[in-house]
């Protein structure tokens, strides 16, 4: 891109190794970034030197390589937004550590509101080397539901979530999924598979919450170097956090989502669609 005089940049940077990427494999020595856009390149590390103001950020150092910003086309940036906000229970070794750390986020939740764990753990990393019951749920909290997640596949509810959820030992397995019960058929809190997605309904944390929850991973994944970042399971109710105006989030990681809606007929637009979303901005450049 030619430059422009007219105009100065916000922030200039001066390096002999901007890498474009671009099939000529185009290195440049100065670039410029006006707003979201970059506006002008140079292959000489001073010229686009007209461009900068007492305004202007100047970033002026050689020993640094940029490159354009990764693309990650598989990423669950909602689930790890909800493993940074969620019980961390990755950190328990033994079932009684699990169950503290419920505890300790029911001391400061409402009664009455669900608590869900993060789901990046799994229990062979604890002694037990299983996962909780719903009993043992309960020792954290009588007053919330819980809901213990491990990955997309398997879930634990306590006593109070199995009852909001309507789920007693009458309820037949869900199509896809299975409940846990014990030898004489009462239930210890086991959601395996699709039981989870059938059954329970927990309510959307505040909108807020999850913008919040949004902006401080998309700040993490920028400082990784990654520009955008391809969710494929957003539901519904989770795209209203990645609808919101670009001044409300304030985030430079793009996201393209692929919303799941239920499906109405056989046609495959009927229960994915794919669109970029306002979070789509940024310079597109790392360093």
């Amino acid at each position: 891109m030619a430059q422009n005089d007219a105009v100065p940049a916000d922030v200039v940077i001066r390096s002999p190794r901007i890498y474009a990427m671009s099939s000529g494999n185009a290195t440049h020595g100065a670039i410029a970034i006006r707003g979201d856009s970059i506006v002008a390149v140079s292959p000489a590390v001073h010229g686009l030197d007209g461009l900068v103001e007492p305004d202007t950020c100047v970033i002026d150092d050689p020993a640094l390589t940029w490159l354009p910003a990764f693309h990650d086309t598989h990423n669950h940036l909602l689930e790890a937004t909800r493993n940074a906000t969620f019980v961390p229970v990755s950190r328990a070794h033994t079932i009684a550590e699990m169950i503290g750390l419920v505890r300790d986020r029911a001391a400061t939740t409402p009664s009455g509101r669900w608590i869900q764990t993060a789901n990046a753990w799994h229990e062979d990393k604890l002694v037990e080397r299983r996962l909780p019951t719903a009993q043992e749920l309960d020792r954290a909290t009588r007053d919330h539901p819980v809901l213990v997640r491990r990955g997309g596949h398997m879930a634990v509810l306590n006593s109070l979530g199995l009852e909001r959820s309507g789920i007693t030992a009458a309820t037949p397995d869900p199509p896809g999924g299975r409940l846990g019960r014990r030898p004489d058929g009462t239930l210890d809190g086991m959601l395996e598979g699709g039981a989870q997605y059938a059954l329970v309904r927990v309510p959307p944390l505040p909108i807020d919450e999850q913008i919040a929850g949004v902006e401080q991973m998309c700040r993490l994944f920028t400082a990784s170097g990654i520009g955008t970042v391809r969710d494929p399971v957003v539901s519904r109710e989770a795209c209203g956090s990645i609808r919101r105006p670009r001044s409300l989030v304030g985030c430079r990681c793009g996201f393209v989502r692929c919303c799941s809606s239920p499906r109405t007929d056989r046609s495959p637009t009927a229960s994915r669609r794919s669109t970029a979303s306002p979070l789509a901005a940024g310079s597109g450049m790392s360093g």
